[in-house]
């Protein structure tokens, strides 16, 4: 005959499977965050080094000896008109400078992309 099976047994399988259970949602509920919760906006040390990385694109589009004469003049008018963007929102430090260097940034990344993708179509 078998002896009888206590309660205990049973009682811990039970609050384990809940454990499991329980620690699964608390789990996934961090996967779940509200849209735009982290906001990044830019600096004059960001916008410094964002330009500095851009120049070095920019750099490496011309070396690669595929740009025509337009394209060569395309970037560098926009590379000089984000680098005097970026100098003026570090030496006047303003919302209205820092605004204005980012979206000289940002038009100085699409003139690169604009470039490498008129090489790529030329060929």
């Amino acid at each position: 005959m078998k002896p009888p099976m206590s309660v205990f047994p049973v009682f811990l399988r039970s609050v384990c499977s809940t454990c499991v259970v329980v620690g699964a949602l608390f789990s996934l509920m961090g996967c779940h965050a509200p849209i735009n919760t982290v906001t990044v906006s830019p600096t004059q040390s960001t916008l410094l080094y964002t330009y500095l990385i851009a120049h070095g694109m920019a750099r490496g589009s011309l070396m690669s000896g595929n740009q025509d004469v337009a394209g060569v003049i395309r970037l560098a008018a926009a590379d000089r008109n984000a680098f005097l963007n970026v100098f003026a929102a570090e030496r006047f430090p303003g919302e209205q400078n820092i605004s204005a260097a980012n979206n000289a940034l940002m038009w100085f990344l699409q003139q690169i992309d604009a470039s490498k993708n008129e090489n790529i179509i030329s060929r």
